[in-house]
């Protein structure tokens, strides 16, 4: 009943009809994350670069937070329900991110004030690492496109963890988690992780997968781990044998690269994650067309690896450090545990610390 009459005077305030229909919840606040992707009936990448003159209210991958004026934000997102418009956006410097009503965003910004040197996420972008060139007689690819290790201003004995999630029927690693939680909570602050979801991953085995959903989720809202939801495509195309690299992953035939990416991230948002501004590629597979698409289209930062112990790598400082939460690597898993275990004291003592994902942002 409250919230009719607040309706029914916002549209009496506007000069509407008092007969009018109540006005849609989604048009007075921002929309709970799984809402908001379960509404989506458009969903497009733009990029505009706008310096706040007012605080904003974002729904940000830890909840709400309010943004304060003089912030200098990217748009990198348009999201339309069949009632009303939503901005994604990136703070240039720290990398935050999040939804925020286009109307509110609109009418607390101006354009930002042009930058002869990209910073921050636009630096990053910007300074974006390629693969290393492969060919064969079907064609060309590259192999571990984007950030492999950490900057040189960071902490020297850091590292930062990546958590891949291709979609299978395995269980997931829910021991890893359990540790890292237990590791962070004897430290005293929890460890950063950037989990790459998959689409079909999260779709899996609806039942099962979906406790496994819940206890990823639950780690996040908990905060004993800073989990951060990053992009691994929607479908995570594979073709098993003897096919050319050039032609498989999402270098295989007729895949689309918008949808796997934006479709993605909302799968991501109905599973109830705040998606980052953040893409691995299935297989560590690309070529420059599509490293140019994730980097100046989608406006994603692409990490690759330093180090994927799953393949024999031994864990160094400064590295990406790669593994599979998807139950499908159970030996990388392993040699990360083993790494922690040896590491427990130092690790406690803050003698070695974890990077998140804004470590890689220029300042």
């Amino acid at each position: 009943m409250a919230r009719h009459l607040l309706n029914l005077t916002l549209a009496l305030a506007l000069g509407a009809p008092a007969v009018a229909r109540a006005v849609p919840a989604d048009t007075l606040q921002l929309l709970p994350i799984k809402e908001l992707g379960a509404r989506a009936a458009s969903y497009e990448p733009t990029r505009r670069r706008l310096t706040l003159t007012q605080p904003l209210t974002v729904t940000t991958g830890h909840g709400l937070a309010t943004w304060p004026a003089s912030l200098d934000v990217v748009v990198t997102r348009e999201l339309r329900t069949a009632i009303n418009a939503y901005a994604y956006v990136v703070t240039e410097q720290g990398g935050d991110y999040g939804f925020v009503v286009a109307q509110d965003l609109e009418t607390r910004s101006r354009p930002a004030a042009p930058s002869a040197t990209p910073r921050g996420f636009l630096g990053a972008l910007a300074a974006l690492s390629p693969g290393r060139n492969k060919t064969d007689a079907q064609g060309a690819w590259t192999v571990n496109a984007g950030v492999k290790n950490l900057p040189g201003a960071v902490t020297p004995r850091s590292v930062s963890l990546t958590v891949d999630f291709c979609p299978n029927f395995q269980r997931f690693e829910q021991g890893l988690f359990d540790e890292l939680a237990t590791l962070g909570k004897a430290r005293g602050k929890p460890i950063p992780v950037t989990a790459f979801l998959s689409g079909y991953w999260l779709k899996g085995s609806q039942k099962r997968r979906q406790a496994e959903i819940k206890a990823l989720g639950d780690h996040a809202q908990a905060g004993d781990i800073a989990v951060t939801f990053g992009n691994h495509s929607y479908s995570h195309p594979y073709l098993k044998g003897a096919v050319s690299l050039a032609r498989n992953f999402l270098l295989k035939p007729g895949v689309d690269a918008k949808s796997e990416a934006l479709g993605n991230e909302l799968e991501l948002m109905r599973n109830g994650f705040v998606p980052a501004p953040y893409f691995r590629f299935p297989g560590l597979i690309s070529d420059s067309a599509l490293e140019r698409a994730m980097r100046e289209t989608f406006s994603l930062l692409v990490f690759g690896k330093g180090s994927w112990p799953g393949t024999g790598d031994p864990i160094n400082f400064g590295d990406v450090v790669l593994v599979h939460g998807n139950g499908g690597e159970p030996y990388g898993v392993r040699k990360l545990e083993e790494w922690l275990r040896n590491h427990r004291a130092e690790v406690v003592a803050g003698q070695i610390d974890f990077a998140a994902p804004s470590a890689f942002l220029p300042e």
